[in-house]
């Protein structure tokens, strides 16, 4: 039997009330509230028994925002309607969607409408209608947050290919992208300019055996023979790497024209050969020089040494003396400048026979004993006993060395003493290294 609807009307109207999504209340003549459904009551945590017959004042304590309070003026005195939203505004009543978001005051985003209503007994009211639009907003503000990173990486990415675009133009090298069938697709300014090209020609035509051995380029530079449009060819370095495009592979080329460099290199071989010859026809002149003046020499050293056994007063025995000296020194010159010639032609063999190392080195000592002497310093030797006295080497050249090293010291000191020492540094069962110092004060 189905029940008259007329009798169900008073318990039907307030549960189609407490059951709607949105929140619902009224406001008498006298702005007290007479309506509290339970979409309101859960949001406030307020029940209606708590709320009915009270001012919205006091049923929020932190008070309304005065743009509420004027739009329920308006309703009451001038039947006037508003629709009032959360845009810079804080939210228009303390509503809350969980208990979490009440303890931290994070209010519920709302959509308000404030109308009057005219009842037949009870005259004007005002209906306030609240809606819950947290989720739309954030839905919203999640749209505009996701444009706005859309728009920022379009933008980094204009940003990106100008400054791509900025450095292809600017490079000086030549940079050529070629497909998988042998033809230019791009080219920078650089490579255009060198090439005298444009794209869509034959990587082939513009640098020759390219085909033949690109495989092998990719990770390292080689030299090859680039090409123009007029024929004309022209030393190059080139590097090849590959590059993906989805599923496209192509090759980038990086090109340098090297013409210029290899004009250096050539004009300085060719230097270092002009050099070269220089060096050589330098030592040649010196050793033809040192050998066309010592055999004089050693005629006038020979002769010098017969006059030595004729006899001759004290006097002449000392002018002969010093001539034979000063010969021997200048002997000596000529030996060092014949040597140095060998040295830069690279013929200079070093001797291997024995000979005494200890008389080698007496008889430099006893050659620049005189000069120590008159300048009143003390020229000293010291050979360690663990030293063998017979050694294979080359005696002329030690003797020669010595003698520098010793007539330097002697020359650059005024006082004191010059100390050539001669140890044992190293013995193995075929071998000995000696170690000689020459220090002076």
């Amino acid at each position: 039997m189905t029940a008259d609807p007329f009798v169900l009307m008073p318990s039907l109207i307030p549960a189609i009330v407490d059951a709607c999504e949105v929140g619902l209340l009224v406001l008498d003549n006298c702005q007290r509230i007479v309506l509290w459904n339970d979409w309101v009551a859960r949001a406030a945590s307020i029940s209606s028994t708590q709320a009915l017959g009270r001012r919205l004042e006091a049923v929020f304590p932190e008070g309304i925002p005065v743009r509420v309070q004027q739009a329920i003026e308006n309703a009451l005195q001038h039947g006037m309607a508003a629709l009032l939203s959360q845009t810079l505004h804080k939210a228009p009543f303390p509503l809350y969607r969980t208990p979490a978001e009440q303890h931290e005051g994070v209010r519920m985003q709302q959509l308000v409408i404030i109308k009057s209503i005219e009842l037949p007994e009870g005259g004007r009211h005002c209906l306030i209608q609240i809606t819950d639009v947290t989720s739309a907003a954030r839905r919203e503000q999640l749209l505009r947050k996701q444009a706005q990173t859309m728009q920022d990486l379009a933008e980094e990415c204009r940003q990106s290919e100008l400054r791509i675009r900025a450095i292809l133009e600017s490079a000086l090298d030549g940079i050529l992208t070629i497909d998988a069938h042998g033809l230019v697709e791009t080219c920078n300014p650089a490579a255009a300019h060198m090439f005298r090209c444009s794209a869509g020609q034959p990587i082939q035509a513009l640098i020759p055996g390219y085909q033949s051995i690109h495989t092998t380029l990719a990770g390292s530079r080689r030299e090859m023979i680039g090409q123009r449009q007029d024929g004309s060819v022209f030393p190059i370095e080139m590097a090849v790497s590959e590059m993906h495009l989805g599923r496209r592979c192509l090759s980038v080329a990086m090109v340098r024209d090297i013409t210029e460099r290899k004009q250096v290199e050539a004009d300085l071989i060719e230097a270092r050969e002009a050099a070269l010859a220089a060096a050589r026809l330098k030592s040649e002149f010196l050793a033809n020089m040192s050998h066309e003046i010592r055999t004089p020499m050693n005629g006038v050293l020979g002769m010098l040494s017969l006059l030595k056994h004729t006899p001759l007063t004290s006097e002449q025995e000392q002018y002969v003396k010093m001539a034979q000296s000063s010969g021997d020194v200048l002997l000596t010159l000529l030996n060092d400048i014949l040597d140095l010639s060998k040295i830069e032609a690279g013929h200079l063999i070093l001797e291997h026979i024995p000979f005494d190392l200890r008389l080698t080195v007496e008889d430099v000592v006893d050659l620049l004993a005189e000069r120590a002497y008159h300048k009143g310093i003390e020229l000293a030797c010291l050979i360690s006993p663990e030293v063998p006295r017979s050694v294979c080497g080359d005696p002329t050249r030690l003797r020669q060395v010595l003698t520098n090293l010793l007539s330097n010291a002697v020359k650059f000191t005024d006082q004191g003493e010059v100390v050539i020492r001669v140890s044992l540094a190293d013995r193995s069962p075929h071998s000995s290294q000696l170690l000689f110092e020459v220090s002076d004060t």
